[in-house]
């Protein structure tokens, strides 16, 4: 676990930084993830490898541990996890275990932050009122951070995602 702590996440901020609000649409929020998880491979050399699997969404491959990321732009409140966290909303009945670590993460580039869970935190503090829905409960208090005020917001020009564009050629 600490090479997540020696990470540089100043490349997922500056990632953040570029994507700006483009992928803010309730549409495109699973590519936001997506980008959010890519950025992570490169703050940690390349050790945590996003591999989109279903209960998880990066594996470190020293050591097999699976992660599931979640993000949103105002997760925390001083040390409390404030943002609404889906840990599974597969419809299933039960929560079973299908990662060791959920990655709290939020992704506001001027309030950029990390906090860790183990699978067995998050199963002790679930909102399990809606059936098959699993809820972290709200203002669980973090007692693992792994990055949190180590990060700049640079200048950074946005980089454009046209989609449209992007689909031009395969239309």
């Amino acid at each position: 676990m600490s090479f997540l702590r020696e990470a540089e996440y100043q490349s997922v901020v500056d990632a953040l930084v570029r994507i700006g609000n483009q992928l803010n649409a309730p549409s495109l929020r699973f590519s936001k993830g997506a980008a959010i998880a890519m950025a992570m491979e490169k703050a940690t050399k390349y050790r945590l490898k996003y591999v989109d699997q279903e209960g998880y969404d990066c594996i470190d491959l020293e050591t097999g541990t699976k992660y599931e990321l979640k993000s949103t732009a105002d997760m925390f409140t001083n040390n409390l996890i404030t943002g609404r966290v889906s840990v599974s909303n597969t419809n299933k009945s039960t929560f079973a275990q299908t990662f060791d670590y959920l990655l709290c993460i939020q992704s506001t580039p001027s309030k950029f932050a990390i906090a860790q869970l183990t699978w067995n935190e998050c199963d002790q503090n679930l909102d399990r009122s809606k059936p098959g829905q699993f809820n972290l409960n709200h203002k669980l208090p973090v007692t693992n951070w792994i990055c949190r005020n180590c990060t700049i917001v640079k200048d950074l020009p946005l980089a454009p995602l046209d989609m449209r564009k992007m689909l031009e050629s395969a239309l």
